[in-house]
Order: structure tokens, then C-alpha cells, then sequence
């Protein structure tokens, strides 16, 4: 049954910012984030994790549980505002991330970010 984060993604716009940051601490982890867009131009998150570093193995388990929070971003196309879109994912090129990415959401359209 999805949650709050997918009735917040339905009604905001089709797009997934994705990224990584390291911690510099004594663990030396690894915060995943997926930011939206709201109606209003306004960033939210919509999900983040703490995972051992930014690798594929990572970033596909991580993109896995927010396809599962949010069915609708793995849709080929959905309804916004009466029109039809892919959900559009952004990102900055990661290699780990760009593999997770084709595999865990094949239907959206990607982004990359500079």
C-alpha cells in the first residue's frame, strides 16, 4: 500500500532529483537522497537512507524502496494536471547511481545535472 511519499510524488511534478554525500565523520558513510519538485517550484524530500558508500549496490537498493514508496515513478507515463508525462529522473552521472538507475526505473527519462 504505498504511503505519504506517494501521494506527496502524484500531485507534484514528475521529477526525482537523485544524490549522494559523504559523511565526514568516524564512520564514513554515505546519505542518499531523492528530492521532488512541488506544484509550487518548492524542493521536498521524498526519501533518504544511509547506506556504506555511493555504489551500485547502493544506489539499486535505494532506488527499489522508492519505486516502492511511489508505484508512479515507474510508470511509463502519468496524468499530471491533465497532461501525460514520464517521470524524469536527475542526477549527476554517478556511475553507480547511472547503472541503478537503467536497471530499478527503466521508464523514466534521465537528467543529468553539472
Amino acid at each position: 500500500m504505498p504511503g505519504v511519499a506517494e501521494g506527496t510524488f502524484t500531485s507534484c511534478l514528475p521529477l526525482v532529483l537523485l544524490n549522494g554525500t559523504f559523511f565526514l565523520n568516524a564512520y564514513s558513510q554515505v546519505i542518499l537522497l531523492a528530492i521532488g519538485r512541488d506544484g509550487e517550484n518548492w524542493p521536498y524530500l521524498i526519501a533518504w537512507a544511509i547506506v556504506e558508500s555511493e555504489n551500485t549496490e547502493s544506489w539499486t537498493w535505494f532506488i527499489k524502496q522508492l519505486v516502492a514508496g511511489c508505484p508512479s515513478l515507474n510508470l511509463s507515463f502519468r496524468t499530471y494536471r491533465g497532461n501525460e508525462f514520464k517521470p524524469t529522473v536527475m542526477s549527476d552521472c554517478d556511475k553507480g547511481l547511472l547503472k541503478a538507475e537503467k536497471a530499478a526505473i527503466p521508464s523514466a527519462s534521465p537528467a543529468y545535472c553539472a
